[in-house]
């Protein structure tokens, strides 16, 4: 069972968020103009292990029986929707181990594809009265709509095998208005 040894489902090696806030200068003295607030937040982090199927059981039952690692069968992308496929000439039932058997291919030997976000957002206080305030924020997420995919299909018996049918959100925009009392 040495091949079960591997990093933890939700191994992340890198991670980094950057969040900075900075207060617009300009027309700072201004009552009506002055006032606004610019903040933006990234986020960087790696994508999660997984573990090639061969749609069939291993020896306990149970449809989770990993594919047969033989070498030049399997093509890996470095981006794109398309993460995997198999090599030319090279057919599913190649890789799929014997009935009873277990595949030869370790647990968690791929990573999903990595996130990046980059989201900016703009914010101004209104004073309403001695002890009222209107807050407006203006906000953008994933402003430059970084398609960031998410695991690919990960099993021999589908036809889309090595594809990646999802993404996070695409760039959104909302506005806010709060009422501070």
């Amino acid at each position: 069972w040495r091949l079960d040894r591997s990093v933890g489902d939700f191994h992340q090696p890198h991670a980094l968020t950057a969040y900075a806030v900075y207060a617009i200068p300009f027309l700072a003295r201004n009552p009506f103009l002055g006032g606004w607030r610019v903040a933006a937040t990234s986020t960087y982090r790696t994508g999660l292990p997984f573990s090639v199927l061969a749609n069939s059981n291993n020896p306990n039952g149970t449809m989770n029986n990993r594919i047969l690692d033989i070498p030049g069968t399997l093509l890996r992308e470095a981006s794109g929707s398309q993460r995997f496929r198999l090599a030319p000439g090279v057919r599913p039932e190649h890789l799929q181990p014997a009935p009873g058997s277990v595949g030869t291919l370790g647990r968690n030997t791929e990573t999903s594809p990595s996130h990046l976000e980059t989201s900016v957002s703009l914010t101004r206080n209104f004073q309403v009265g001695e002890k009222l305030v209107l807050e407006f924020r203006g906000e953008g997420f994933n402003i430059l709509n970084r398609v960031n995919y998410n695991t690919p299909v990960n099993n021999l018996g589908n036809v889309l095998f090595g594809r990646t049918l999802t993404a996070n959100d695409p760039r959104q925009f909302q506005g806010v208005l709060r009422l501070v009392f």
